[in-house]
């Protein structure tokens, strides 16, 4: 190496050396979890200036609402962390020599204008900014095919900065259609670059191959690509016939009719059609491979000393949308709980020396299909819990403590506050022996007229515990007292019903209804109309045909909402 090669290596190590060093701030655009369980997305500009920093964020935060609109991240938006790293270049733009073969001739000077203002085929002005990351057009003698050329840098930026980055753009601040998905997702901000983007995240993160036809050099094997045309044994075979997925040539002679992709109208063939159930299948399974849908466990402790009290274990899940996991809880390998974030384990649940508590939480989702990626879509967390002495079973703890009231005539409901698994709850009417009622954490009463006693017991491994006892009183009824006059108003036209024994404490309200149970009206002379009933009165109006066919009253406590029986008026009523 001479002098002057030597001096440019060393020149070009140490800015990138410095640059790398330098800290840039991070915006966080998404947090659902640790960065551990996520697919950390980082998203870095090349060609934005320090004064074009908001315009970056702008363009990055325009970006991930597209994308976490597009199936199937749409479905898995809790499993990503987005940033994005403002990145400072020293000028603007993108560098463009105009040496590809495709490139226009017409070279012209024009204004950096906003992204939505230039097609595909626009002519590109020839640049050579000082940006960050040298991002440059006619890579590989191809135009459109924009690569930034300082990866090194990039590596280091992205290890200083998020050191678990799973997904990565780079962000060309050009108005001018490219893009690429090598080692870097790379797009410009064109008005299509939401649409290249996503398209270049497809190579870079869920390793798809073009399913356009882009030369020799680019024709090898992928999830979506083959040179095999049997569709039992294409690789995709598993979605043969579903939405369109079927075996297509790239083309009717010389290598595109000997090699096949999945569909004919696919993001990663057409930017604006959605990723087919193959490619999205590659994006889930990639997803399932970088993360864990448990983002917490509690006790964190992955050894416990249990003793003597029911303990509750749980884990913190980030959900699909639709949610497509399936819950599984086992100890000692039996299965004893599902499709719950939570168990509470008994001490009675334990054998003496260690138990292994496990939940297994598997994505069930339909967008895999291929039996090795659902094989592998299952996260397990585990405790394992010390058992040093023989523990009795605690007896059932009732939702509402020893006592609960209940009005007169109606039943009631008891329910256990902490459902032990496998646990079998059986009520009984007396301490020791007596008739067994019913099974089940939840019992309801028949109706009850005084007060009542219930005991509940739990079964376990064949071990009960002591009876809990729960108190049912009885509310005092509440009952219209019987005499009633009905008077016939000429004047009105209307008959006069009064409740001429009974009297309202203030702990109550009358409710008069109609037959069909609505709220009753009475009639105001006065206002020359029907008016609701006040719930103090005990005296309505109402007119002939009403009463033939009957009106109802009865009492209401204030308090308690308890209802008394409904009391029946009619023409055959008689007063008092």
């Amino acid at each position: 190496m001479n002098k002057i090669s030597l001096l440019v290596f060393l020149g070009f190590f140490t800015v990138n050396f410095i640059l790398a060093q330098e800290k840039f701030k991070i915006d966080t655009l998404r947090r659902q979890g640790p960065d551990q369980k996520m697919v950390n997305f980082i998203i870095l500009g090349d060609g934005y200036t320090k004064d074009e920093q908001d315009k970056f964020s702008k363009d990055a935060e325009t970006f991930v609402s597209f994308f976490l609109k597009t199936d199937p991240m749409r479905s898995y938006e809790s499993f990503f962390n987005i940033y994005a790293i403002r990145t400072i270049s020293e000028e603007s733009g993108a560098i463009h020599a105009c040496i590809a073969a495709d490139c226009p001739d017409e070279h012209h000077t024009i204004t950096v204008k906003e992204s939505n203002q230039f097609l595909r085929n626009a002519k590109v002005p020839v640049s050579n900014p000082k940006t960050i990351f040298g991002s440059s057009f006619d890579n590989g003698n191809i135009h459109r095919l924009v690569v930034p050329q300082n990866l090194s840098l990039i590596s280091n930026i992205l290890e200083t900065h998020v050191p678990k980055h799973d997904m990565v753009l780079i962000l060309v601040n050009s108005p001018f259609y490219g893009g690429s998905g090598g080692t870097y997702a790379t797009s410009t901000v064109n008005m299509a670059s939401n649409e290249i983007a996503i398209h270049e995240i497809g190579h870079s993160f869920a390793g798809l191959g073009d399913e356009y036809w882009a030369g020799n050099q680019y024709a090898y094997e992928s999830p979506n690509r083959t040179r095999i045309a049997d569709t039992d044994k294409v690789v995709w075979s598993h979605w043969i016939g579903i939405d369109g997925v079927g075996v297509y040539s790239y083309g009717n002679k010389d290598s595109k009719s000997n090699w096949y992709r999945p569909h004919e109208f696919c993001k990663m063939q057409t930017l604006k059609a959605p990723f087919c159930k193959v490619c999205q299948e590659q994006f889930v399974r990639k997803i399932h491979e970088l993360t864990s849908p448990i983002l917490l466990k509690e006790p964190i402790s992955d050894t416990i000393n249990q003793k003597g009290s029911i303990q509750q274990y749980r884990v913190e899940l980030a959900l699909p949308f639709p949610n497509t996991l399936k819950i599984q809880w086992l100890l000692n390998k039996t299965l004893i709980a599902t499709e719950r974030p939570f168990v509470l384990i008994d001490p009675g649940h334990l054998s003496l020396g260690k138990n292994v508590l496990e939940v297994v939480v598997q994505d069930t989702t339909s967008l895999v299909r291929n039996p090795t990626y659902k094989s592998k879509a299952v996260y397990v967390e585990c405790w394992n819990i010390e058992m040093d002495e023989v523990s009795q079973i605690t007896a059932p703890k009732i939702t509402w403590k020893d006592s609960l009231q209940t009005c007169y005539g109606t039943s009631q409901v008891l329910n256990i506050e902490d459902i032990v698994p496998t646990g079998v709850y059986r009520w009984y009417d007396k301490e020791e022996g007596g008739e067994l009622l019913g099974q089940g954490a939840t019992f309801h009463t028949p109706r009850i007229f005084e007060n009542r006693k219930y005991y509940v017991e739990v079964e376990l491994n064949n071990k009960r515990s002591k009876r809990t006892a729960v108190d049912v009183v009885c509310l005092s009824a509440l009952r219209v007292a019987p005499g009633v006059k009905v008077k016939w108003d000429r004047s009105t036209k209307k008959y006069n019903i009064s409740l001429v024994e009974d009297i309202l404490d203030q702990t109550e309200r009358y409710s008069w209804t109609e037959p069909n149970g609505n709220p009753l009206q009475t009639w105001d002379a006065a206002k020359d109309r029907y008016i609701s009933v006040d719930d103090n009165s005990n005296t309505v109006i109402v007119d002939k045909m009403l009463l033939e066919k009957g009106i109802f009253v009865r009492k209401v406590s204030k308090s308690t909402t308890c209802m008394g029986d409904n009391y029946s008026i009619n023409l055959n009523t008689r007063s008092k």
